[in-house]
């Protein structure tokens, strides 16, 4: 039997950084990740970024360097944790 020991709440509603709420009908649909990074917001200096987390859209996350290698990485681990359950 499989036990959650992850701080993270279990309700989006409980998170420090819950999901964007769209008004455009366009977004609404759209697939978004929420990722930990290094990111340059509107009230930052050009130039200066910051250590944080921020919902981002899978087509502009996709265009970071590495992004596959990531993806690749993250499969061959899922197909491990799933093959004792085949």
């Amino acid at each position: 039997m499989a036990r959650r020991t992850s701080r993270i709440p279990r309700k989006l509603v409980d998170r420090g950084n819950p999901p964007p709420d769209s008004d455009d009908e366009e977004e609404e649909g759209q697939l978004e990740y929420d990722i930990y990074g290094w990111f340059n917001f509107d009230s930052d200096a050009p130039g200066v970024k910051r250590l944080d987390r921020q919902w981002v859209a899978l087509e502009l996350a996709a265009q970071a360097e590495g992004w596959l290698d990531e993806v690749e990485a993250f499969e061959q681990r899922v197909v491990k944790l799933r093959a004792p359950l085949s």
